[in-house]
């Protein structure tokens, strides 16, 4: 009789060790799901920032093209108006050698029929009270006691005329030439370039606005993903830190001893980080945009909080670069802008800032505390 007790006993405890073991097992394959889903969520991000990357790269070679064209078409429609001008030039003067040509002639019939008239004897009178068409030719060449002069006049009139005429020739023959240099200039072929170059400039730009939406919706996704991993392993998320870009570290946190441009300030608050404008930006751990947009002499600037009175900083941003929000959230090493030039910078570079509690520290200890060189790239 007492055996029954303890046979009873011993299947309860191997229902529930069978229990516990089916549990073990659900536990031990949800984590397994969740860290499936984890990873692939995490492989989705590196292939969506990827994508963004390629993206930015795609705009910021469109709009260097965009701009060499541009500066093409601005050159040769330069060119095209300075051949225009000069041959318009060459036809005015060609015109007012032609007219000066013509006034010689003019000169010369008068000084003719004012040789005929005193040889015939005719009235000197009859010029001076304006008897005679071309008084105003005769007046050009003086008054009534000089007319004795004019057979000597004739000739060196006759010599101007012929020279007038051979200089409108001249310049008719100028202005012509300078007309076929003028036709020859092919402004449409450069205007073609630009246009087609403002096209590539919009379609890579809309693929860009359209990866970029796509990659802020599913980041809520992916940060859903993540936080159900972290609670079904009973352990917290450890948020990870990035390298913000790939470059040369150029100016260091603190004292400046002597000013990069005139009216920036004299105590440098970040790390400066040279790279080739249009190289993607990171964010240097997830947080949350407070400030996007221009900020005076740091150009264009992305300021991310990231809790606990930590933000990071971004400066001199490529202009049309800025791909987040204010208030959006970010994920560790989101493409978040693209290196520029803009501000007070004497090149193309990232100015990166770290803050504690609003006071700026020194980047690159701060970093290599959590695993980042700054320089690398």
């Amino acid at each position: 009789m007492t055996q029954q007790p303890d046979a009873a006993a011993a299947r309860a405890a191997a229902e529930r060790a069978a229990s516990a073991r089916a549990a073990a097992e659900r536990a031990a394959s949800a984590r397994a799901a969740a860290e499936r889903a984890a990873s692939g969520a995490t492989a989705a991000t590196r292939a969506r920032s990827a994508a963004l990357e390629s993206a930015l790269r795609s705009v910021a070679d469109a709009q260097s093209a965009l701009d060499a064209a541009t500066l093409e078409f601005d050159s040769v429609s330069a060119d095209l108006a300075s051949a225009q001008a000069r041959a318009a030039q060459l036809h005015a003067r060609a015109d007012t050698a032609a007219n000066s040509a013509d006034s010689a002639q003019k000169a010369i019939s008068a000084l003719v029929r004012s040789l005929a008239q005193q040889q015939s004897g005719a009235a000197a009178a009859d010029v001076l009270l304006g008897t005679h068409a071309d008084t105003s030719l005769l007046d050009q060449l003086g008054s009534l006691d000089r007319l004795d002069s004019l057979a000597s006049n004739l000739e060196s009139v006759r010599t101007h005329a012929a020279d007038e005429g051979k200089r409108a020739e001249r310049l008719r023959q100028q202005a012509t030439d300078a007309d076929a240099v003028a036709a020859a200039i092919q402004v449409e072929p450069a205007r073609i370039a630009m246009n087609a170059a403002r096209d590539a400039l919009a379609t890579a730009t809309a693929r860009l606005t359209v990866l970029r939406a796509s990659s802020t919706a599913s980041f809520e996704i992916t940060g859903l993903v993540s936080l159900f991993s972290s609670h079904d392993t009973g352990q917290l998320s450890v948020q990870g830190w990035a390298l913000p870009v790939a470059g040369t570290v150029t100016d260091g946190f603190g004292p400046r001893p002597t000013l990069p441009l005139p009216g920036v300030s004299a105590f440098h608050s970040g790390t400066d980080i040279a790279a080739a404008c249009g190289t993607p930006v990171h964010a240097a751990t997830a947080g949350v945009v407070e400030v996007a947009g221009p900020n005076g002499t740091l150009g264009n600037w992305i300021l991310l909080g990231h809790g606990s009175g930590v933000e990071t900083g971004y400066g001199h941003l490529g202009a049309t670069t800025i791909l987040v929000r204010v208030g959006e959230s970010v994920s560790a090493g989101q493409v978040i802008a693209a290196v520029g030039d803009t501000g007070a910078s004497t090149g193309c570079h990232l100015h990166f800032e770290v803050r504690i509690d609003s006071t700026r520290i020194d980047p690159v200890p701060f970093l290599t505390q959590r695993g980042i060189v700054l320089g690398q790239g």
